[in-house]
């Protein structure tokens, strides 16, 4: 990615920063030792740099964009293709608010709102008129993937950008859709966060709203990386592709309900397509009214594993293995005590690094801090794969039923504790454990439905990786802790 955009973009370090010979990056959890080459570079691209760069050049910073370090910004005075936004709506609900943000965004030159066998047919013409709207209504539904294709079939621009009518555009978006300036860059998406709520919410409302807050799977964080690698996913509640590459690919594949905004990216992926997440803001999207929908809709998240995994073989992994992640399933409160163990382990080295370095060990994250995070994350990982499976082997079984008594519990204290770091009340985090688990429960639920309509167990094939034990008896270091949430589980569609 980095060579093929070298010459048309510029690049900037991001949650990076150089102290020194090291590069401390993402918080403190990472400490890059450089070269003077490297700290020269480094020194460049911490005020936004363009090419030329040689070859050793290119290699780092292909290193740091792994790392997630590195953030594509375009050239000044670069301009967008000319760009059409597509909404596909079923109600009338936040349309107002979404189509006047866009309003908002100077690339935009093209709205298009289709309404996907809405019964608010006339309501939606009315207000695509009022806001000078291309409108297209089709008689029936034909869902998320058939209404985006629709749209996209009458849009006129060389990009295409995919807005979920429950969702309001920001300003970051004008910076995102200013890379399509590279004509090698074939998609890129911005971070999609959770809205406040419109008023009046119910107290289940605000509670669904601070959880996704926090854990919202179309929130893929601030990082930035290359879609379909890290993060894995984007969703299309905010997604911007070129039009001639989306035509290549064929749309989206409506025969997916849901999973088929992942579907397009591993698709473009295979193909060579360049695709990127730039981690800014470019969306807030509206959380669910109420619990039945919420859940629905993690339902539905789960149900899309399966036949995403049989389309994509080996992309798709909801269990990450090692022995102590089988510990902790077997024995709870043992195999959480080993991942902190193995996090504390690694921040030890990190530290040692640090001092090399001539850093400050301050700057480093709190040990519990990263493992708390690290902790929920695991449990939230098995809960989702082996929940619903576990919920039927408890009946029969008194150990199955203890286990997984121990594993929600632990996973709801996880959550509630994170939520109260974050600022929230008591009562607050409480819902929010809660919620944390229903959520995972359902997710479960949506994959072992997915799998069994598909006849398929792909999505339920696990990852192995060394843990701690074993890398010390092969002398290999270990991560000392779980992967990044977007780098595993299966992804929603933001239908």
């Amino acid at each position: 990615m980095i060579e093929a955009l070298a010459t048309d973009l510029r690049f900037e370090l991001t949650g990076a920063r150089l102290e020194g010979s090291a590069l401390l990056g993402e918080g403190g959890a990472r400490v890059i030792k450089l070269r003077p080459g490297g700290v020269a570079l480094c020194k460049r691209l911490a005020g936004g740099v363009s090419g030329p760069f040689t070859s050793a050049e290119l290699r780092l910073m292909a290193r740091l964009a792994e790392r997630r370090m590195l953030r594509l910004a375009a050239p000044e005075g670069a301009s967008a293709p000319r760009v059409s936004a597509i909404v596909p709506a079923v109600d009338s609900q936040g349309i107002q608010e979404c189509l006047g943000a866009l309003e908002l965004i100077p690339e935009v030159s093209e709205v298009v709102l289709v309404s996907d066998g809405s019964p608010d047919v006339a309501r939606l013409g009315e207000i695509a008129a009022a806001r000078g709207a291309r409108y297209i209504s089709l008689e029936r539904n034909h869902g998320p993937a058939g209404a985006r294709n629709a749209g996209a079939a009458a849009a006129r621009g060389e990009v295409l950008l995919f807005v979920d009518s429950d969702a309001v555009t920001l300003g970051g978006l004008s910076a995102l859709l200013r890379l399509f300036s590279a004509p090698a860059l074939a998609l890129a998406a911005p971070r999609v966060r959770t809205a406040a709520p419109l008023e009046p919410a119910s107290r289940i409302t605000r509670a669904i709203a601070t959880y996704e807050g926090l854990h919202s799977p179309l929130d893929m964080g601030e990082a930035p990386g290359e879609a379909g690698d890290a993060p894995a996913y984007v969703p299309t509640a905010c997604l911007a592709i070129r039009a001639e590459d989306f035509r290549k690919l064929g749309g989206f594949d409506e025969r997916l309900r849901y999973g088929e905004d992942v579907d397009l990216l591993w698709r473009l992926r295979a193909r060579g397509g360049i695709s990127y997440y730039s981690g800014i803001d470019g969306a807030r999207h509206l959380p669910r009214r109420t619990l039945g929908a919420f859940l629905r809709q993690r339902h539905a998240y789960g149900s899309s594993a399966a036949p995403l995994a049989k389309r994509h073989p080996g992309r798709l992994n909801h269990l990450h293995l090692d022995e102590v992640t089988v510990a902790m399933a077997a024995f709870p409160m043992a195999g959480a005590a080993m991942r902190v163990a193995g996090i504390a382990a690694a921040r030890r080295r990190l530290a040692t690094l640090a001092r090399q370095a001539g850093l400050d060990e301050g700057e480093l994250p709190a040990l519990g801090t990263q493992a708390l995070a690290g902790l929920a994350t695991e449990l939230s990982m098995l809960v989702r794969a082996l929940g619903l499976p576990a919920l039927g082997l408890a009946i029969p079984s008194r150990r199955v039923r203890r286990n997984l008594a121990k594993v929600l519990a632990m996973l709801a204290a996880a959550r509630a504790i994170q939520t109260l770091l974050a600022g929230g009340g008591p009562s607050t985090a409480m819902a929010t454990g809660a919620i944390s688990i229903v959520d995972d429960l359902a997710y479960s639920a949506g994959l072992a439905w997915g799998a069994a309509k598909e006849r398929s167990l792909g999505a339920y094939t696990p990852a192995l990786r060394p843990g701690p034990l074993l890398a010390r008896l092969g002398r290999r270091p270990s991560t000392g802790s779980v992967p990044r949430r977007s780098w595993w589980g299966s992804p929603p569609s933001s239908a």
